[in-house]
C-alpha cells in the first residue's frame, strides 16, 4: 500500500524505476542464459571433467566419483533462466521415461541461495539431485559460459556429450545417444580367448 501511494506523495516515479531496473537486470543476464533454440549434443573426446564435489539442496555432500559406473548428466541451470525451467520437466520426463536405466541427473544450480531454490523446487518438483554452486566456483572449473549447460558423462566420469542450450529430451534422437552410450559403455564380460 505504501510502494503505492508514494508516487503521488514524493512525485517520484517508483513503478518506472523498477520496470527499467528489472529490464536491465534481464539484459545484464541475458547472455548467460542460451537461446531459446533447442542445443544440439555435441560429441566429445572422454576427457576427464573437474572435480564436482558441492552440497546438495537437501545438505548433503555430494561429490561426483561416487557416481562412477553410471550414465551421469550434469546440467547447469539457474532459476532465473526461462530455457532452464523448460529443460527441468525434460529432465524429469527423462527421468520417468528411462526407469531404472536411466542416466544420474545432477542438476547443478548456478549463484542462488538455498531458499530460492528451495521455492522453485516446491513449484516445479524434480525426481534428481540438485546441487548448490553457490560460489560459481564449479560453473568456472567446468568453463560453462551460458544456461543452460549440460556434460554428458560416461561409466568411467569421461565428458562424451554436451550442450550448450537447453535440450529437447523427449526427441528421438537425443535419447538413442544415451541408449548408445549407456550400451558402448556398459562393462563388458570377459571374452573367451579365440582359438587357432
Amino acid at each position: 500500500m505504501l510502494f503505492d501511494a508514494a508516487p503521488e506523495v514524493r512525485g517520484f516515479p517508483f513503478r518506472a524505476c523498477l520496470r527499467t531496473a528489472a529490464a536491465a537486470l534481464a539484459l545484464v543476464l541475458a547472455p548467460l542464459c542460451a537461446n531459446a533454440v533447442a542445443a544440439e549434443l555435441e560429441l566429445r573426446g572422454g576427457e576427464a571433467p573437474p572435480p564436482l564435489v558441492l552440497d546438495a539442496l537437501d545438505g548433503a555432500r555430494t561429490d561426483l566419483l561416487t557416481f562412477h559406473d553410471r550414465i551421469v548428466l550434469v546440467h547447469f541451470f539457474a532459476t532465473w533462466c526461462e530455457p532452464c525451467v523448460t529443460e527441468i520437466a525434460a529432465l524429469n520426463r527423462l527421468v520417468d521415461r528411462t526407469g531404472g536405466a536411466r542416466p544420474t541427473v545432477l542438476a547443478v544450480n548456478v549463484g542462488e541461495i538455498d531458499a530460492r531454490v528451495r521455492t522453485f523446487t516446491r513449484d516445479n518438483p524434480v525426481r534428481f539431485t540438485i546441487l548448490m554452486d553457490r560460489d560459481r566456483s564449479a560453473m568456472k572449473a567446468w568453463g560453462v559460459e551460458g544456461l543452460p549447460t549440460t556434460f554428458v558423462l560416461d561409466r568411467d566420469l569421461g565428458v562424451r556429450l554436451a550442450a550448450t542450450g537447453d535440450v529437447d529430451w523427449d526427441r528421438h534422437d537425443v535419447n538413442r545417444k544415451l541408449e548408445e552410450l549407456a550400451n558402448t559403455s556398459k562393462p563388458q564380460p570377459d571374452q573367451p580367448a579365440a582359438s587357432n
